[in-house]
């Protein structure tokens, strides 16, 4: 083996892949694609970040490092000095990715639709930003790429918004969405020099948020929706296969978290509220948008009713002051009553922040004892949450943000983080969609997301037909790195996963760690407008 030997790496992310999915497939023979990269590659589930959220997940990857140490939990976040949150962006990531790390060691990287890279950063080589980046900007490094992809017809997101009766115009959409994925994959590396490649192709985690319930049915004409769209991805999967020099190449296929059912949203700003740990204000206007609250009358049923006619496609149209206006009859965080509330939640998941003295604008509890003494009760009300309807406990874990998070952004994070019915109970993320701590899911999804994704890895180095046990989502991009013979920052979380390799690679390129390079964060303000489009695109996929 020569040590001067470069290898190129190929990463295809396949957002929510399960292998509670593929291993049956894979089993029947109906994946063959799959099926011989299993064969004769590395595979086993990928942890992904708590909660397996996608703002979070994606710059874990790209970082090696938990959320803590770049600031994103959920996507959202608030607004500095304010209860007011907004959407996050890849500006928001205070770390530098893979991409960038490889860019300086001189190599050409080109990144294709990874979530949470909108604005695009300045990399040797091309960068397309993914998911939640505004249509009308440019979303492409160098800019003048983006008129190429619009010669291709490229698109970043599907075009129809479910409404839980459209399945047929959005299986299309998906389909489509994902061929032009495929093409301009395609395209873009066999045109482009590169040495790290990465796509990502989004269409699977909106197809099992959506047909989930599908799924379960026996009956249900979309019963093999998933298995049908597998197939299609072992096909594109094959292609792309064929267009790499495989004997230089490193495919790694990974999912940021997996999947399945979805039952609930637990209103657990109405819990807190129910448990007094929080209070609206006595105002007469904010008394009467609690009356229309209680009564039923709130953000989340209104927009329920709109999809179910399709309308809310027209949300957009209106102006940024009749939404405002709209927006404003309701309750939101600004009829909270901060100077007797404890606790309050945010996030789409089951993040509870404390509102605590001196990191919130408002904040009452003190550090310290009060802080420990008020987490600890919330904690044991949690637990004893039952649903109404089974009587049954909802609340399977709580974690402690010093459990799971280090680094910068620690005081930032989230004080607890709930996992309820293994994330088959997702959080309302915000405040004022029912007057109830219990409905369905408001935009009729009925698939989440799960703790384990997948990981398969196939290319020079590399042992054949191992299976890898405990590999996490942060492990990714340290082993990237290593298996492309550079040193590692030494703040990354993540492991290199030596137990892929094969003995005589390790052996000749032990692992070496460099002292981190500094790092300048860009401001992450966006426009007003920037701002809206992004809320309304979440709003649209069901996560605000």
């Amino acid at each position: 083996m020569k040590k001067n030997r470069q290898t190129k790496v190929f990463v295809i992310g396949l957002d929510g892949a399960t292998f509670d999915l593929i291993k049956p497939w894979v089993d029947e023979g109906k994946l063959p694609v799959f099926a011989s990269l299993l064969k004769e590659g590395v595979w086993g589930d990928l942890e992904s970040t708590i909660p397996p959220v996608t703002s979070p997940a994606w710059p874990s990857f790209m970082t090696g490092k938990n959320p803590a140490q770049f600031g994103l939990f959920d996507f959202i976040k608030r607004k500095k000095d304010s209860y007011s949150y907004r959407p996050v962006t890849f500006n928001d990531v205070d770390s530098l990715t893979i991409f960038e790390i490889i860019s300086n060691h001189g190599k050409s990287v080109g990144v294709l639709n990874v979530p949470v890279t909108y604005p695009p950063r300045p990399i040797n080589g091309f960068m397309v930003s993914g998911m939640l980046s505004p249509k009308e900007k440019y979303f492409t490094f160098p800019a003048e790429l983006k008129h190429l992809l619009e010669k291709l017809n490229y698109r970043v997101e599907c075009q129809v918004v479910y409404n839980g009766q459209n399945e047929k115009e959005l299986l299309k959409d998906l389909y489509d969405l994902l061929e032009k994925r495929k093409k301009a994959t395609l395209y873009l590396m066999n045109h482009f020099p590169w040495e790290f490649f990465m796509v990502v192709f989004r269409a699977t985690d909106i197809l099992q948020h959506c047909f989930w319930k599908h799924f379960k049915k026996e009956n249900s004409k979309y019963k093999n929706v998933f298995l049908d769209f597998y197939q299609k991805l072992d096909k594109i999967i094959g292609e792309i296969i064929q267009s790499l020099k495989k004997r230089e190449t490193c495919l790694i296929i990974m999912s940021d978290h997996g999947f399945g059912s979805l039952e609930k949203h637990v209103h657990l700003n109405n819990f807190l509220e129910k448990k007094g740990y929080l209070y609206y204000k006595r105002n007469p206007k904010t008394q009467i948008k609690y009356l229309f609250h209680r009564m039923g009358l709130n953000v989340g049923n209104i927009f329920k009713i709109l999809s179910k006619t399709g309308l809310q496609n027209f949300i957009p149209r209106f102006s940024k002051e009749v939404k405002y206006k709209v927006l404003n009859r309701f309750i939101t965080y600004q009829d909270i009553d901060w100077s007797r509330t404890k606790a309050y939640a945010l996030g789409h998941i089951g993040q509870i922040f404390i509102n605590l003295k001196g990191r919130e604008p408002q904040g009452i509890v003190n550090p310290g004892k009060e802080y420990h003494k008020i987490r600890e009760q919330l904690i044991t009300d949690l637990l004893q949450l039952k649903d109404p309807e089974d009587n049954q406990l909802v609340v399977d874990r709580i974690f402690k943000k010093e459990e799971i998070y280090s680094g910068k952004y620690f005081y930032w994070a989230p004080d607890l983080i709930l996992i309820m019915r293994n994330f088959a109970y997702t959080a309302y993320p915000v405040c004022g969609g029912s007057n109830k701590i219990f409905t369905p899911h408001q935009l009729f999804m009925s698939g989440n997301h799960r703790m384990n994704g997948v990981l398969i890895l196939k290319g020079p180095y590399l042992k054949k037909g191992y299976q890898i046990k405990n590999a996490r989502i942060i492990d990714l991009a340290p082993t990237i790195l290593h298996l492309m013979k550079m040193e590692i920052p030494q703040d990354m979380d993540g492991r290199v996963l030596k137990e892929i390799f094969q003995e005589s690679f390790l052996k000749e390129n032990p692992i070496r760690y460099q002292p981190t390079k500094s790092f300048q964060k860009k401001s992450a303000s966006l426009t007003p407008e920037e701002e809206e489009r992004i809320k309304e695109n979440l709003r649209k996929l069901g996560y605000l």
